[in-house]
């Protein structure tokens, strides 16, 4: 009722906060006609009342992307941070669950209740792995697509090669999960050198990209020219624009980089000894950025971002050297994984 003499009155809605899941809600109010006064164009209006319980919300920090492509045999990491407004409360509590939606075979989760795990692959093939977050009344989801094999992402298959001058013959393997490369090579890939001596073990892959995995061991075969890790190469030639992050046979991580073709190698390193050690390489354009982290989970910039201007089509993946003309240093690396443009 508007009183005598007044213009407008002031209707209270009070909501009550019931902590459970509701849908949105609506207050309507409405002027009636009466034979006293007349009712203007605007009659009523409506209050939406919207429910303060949020479904919990998923962040995939690893890998960074929605889809990944691996080599045979090799498991993955996947980790994601899951937040929630603690309500409804109860259960005032969020439950988190990966779980296998598509593939040709099985997929082993290591912790399918974590939110960080591992993930292993039954064999090649396109799979759909989800997880998905519960708060008691709203279950959220994200999915990852991962490629593993032959039969990966837009059909990319991983092959070994030779860079430059590498004998005896090196071998790319992959045993339990981890990728054994045994290579000589005697200029390896390090600072002041015009061509490469390594083993190569990628993919082709299409403009941005990026590759993270953890080395676990470099063999000190010859110190600091000793190296294992990530790469992305304009090509296989020895000279070739490339960047690449690496440890060495004495733990020291670096990222080695050649602006043109046929040109000296530069970069820049720390002088950290943690084994194993995680490595990531990201291309964006023609920008290069490295980081290295000792836990797989907090990274630091390894050196500055650089600019290196190479081909769409690139080379990205592993490389080994001994640093040794005649004498075959063993590189362990596990946890790869690709992000394709």
């Amino acid at each position: 009722v508007v009183p005598a003499g007044a213009t407008s009155v002031v209707i209270t809605v009070t909501p009550l906060n019931d902590l459970q899941a509701e849908d949105a809600e609506t207050v309507l109010v409405t002027l009636l006609p009466a034979a006293d006064y007349q009712l203007g164009p605007e009659t009523g209006g409506v209050l939406t009342l919207l429910d303060d319980d949020r479904g919990p919300a998923i962040v995939l920090r690893q890998p960074r992307a929605g889809v990944v492509y691996l080599p045979s045999g090799v498991g993955l990491i996947v980790q994601a941070e899951v937040s929630d407004d603690g309500r409804p409360d109860p259960p005032g509590v969020t439950t988190v669950r990966w779980e296998q939606v598509s593939g040709p075979s099985l997929v082993t989760f290591g912790d399918a209740a974590a939110a960080a795990t591992t993930a292993r692959f039954g064999g090649d093939g396109i799979y759909t792995v989800r997880l998905s977050a519960a708060d008691g009344a709203h279950v959220t989801h994200t999915s990852l697509v991962v490629g593993v094999g032959a039969a990966a992402p837009g059909g990319q298959v991983w092959s070994s090669s030779v860079v430059g001058a590498v004998s005896p013959a090196p071998m790319w393997t992959i045993a339990g999960g981890t990728n054994e490369l045994r290579a000589a090579g005697y200029k390896s890939i390090r600072t002041g050198t015009f061509g490469d001596d390594c083993l190569l073990a990628g993919v082709v892959v299409t403009g941005d990209c990026a590759i993270t995995a953890c080395v676990i061991n470099v063999e000190n075969v010859a110190g600091g020219a000793s190296i294992g890790g990530v790469t992305i190469r304009d090509g296989t030639a020895s000279n070739a624009v490339s960047a690449s992050v690496l440890m060495d046979g004495n733990g020291w991580k670096h990222f080695y980089y050649r602006a043109l073709t046929n040109t000296l190698i530069t970069g820049s390193g720390v002088a950290s000894t943690n084994r194993p050690a995680w490595v990531r390489l990201v291309r964006t354009g023609n920008s290069f950025q490295a980081h290295y982290s000792l836990d797989g989970t907090t990274w630091s910039a390894l050196g500055g971002g650089q600019t290196l201007t190479m081909s769409s089509n690139v080379v990205i993946g592993l490389v080994a050297a001994s640093g040794n003309s005649n004498v075959v240093g063993l590189t362990s690396i596990t946890e790869v994984h690709v992000v394709p443009s």
